[in-house]
């Protein structure tokens, strides 16, 4: 946890209402530093795999899966568990849709780009998703289980 991270931490905790400090021109917004870009794309990882898990059609192998393994649904949620469909660029796609920083998603591990053409890839997929937090309950990783065909 950086500095600036731990000072809003203890600050939540205590209840106490952190002021910004004044910019030097307010014409240029401040960019995240890479770190809160890369937290940025963690969550919102997190949330497009816990979506697909419960997609209709792209998350019925994982659901099965799940079910076989005697995972029931409160499970599921306690432990944020996603999956990453058996799609090359299922993520990627949503990244570019979304507008999201492709450069942080790739920081993170979770896209790649490709080497013929343009675009980029999933690293992950087909896999169920375990999130992995940090103490703070915020997604960190992701480690994944490859479904059997």
């Amino acid at each position: 946890m950086s500095f600036g991270e731990a000072l809003r931490y203890l600050a939540d905790r205590a209840g106490i209402e952190l002021k910004p400090l004044a910019r030097k021109s307010d014409s240029e917004p401040e960019a995240p530093d890479e770190r809160q870009a890369i937290a940025d794309a963690n969550a919102k990882a997190l949330g497009f795999f816990c979506a697909i898990l419960f997609h209709a059609e792209h998350g019925a192998a994982a659901r099965q899966y799940v079910q076989q393994r005697g995972i029931n649904d409160e499970m599921v949620e306690a432990f944020k568990l996603g999956y990453a469909a058996d799609k090359w660029d299922g993520l990627a796609q949503m990244i570019a849709h979304q507008h999201w920083s492709r450069k942080a998603f790739s920081a993170a591990g979770l896209i790649g780009a490709r080497s013929q053409g343009d675009g980029d890839y999933d690293r992950l997929r087909h896999r169920l998703i375990f999130p992995i937090f940090d103490a703070l309950g915020r997604p960190i990783a992701f480690g994944g289980r490859i479904l059997p065909d």
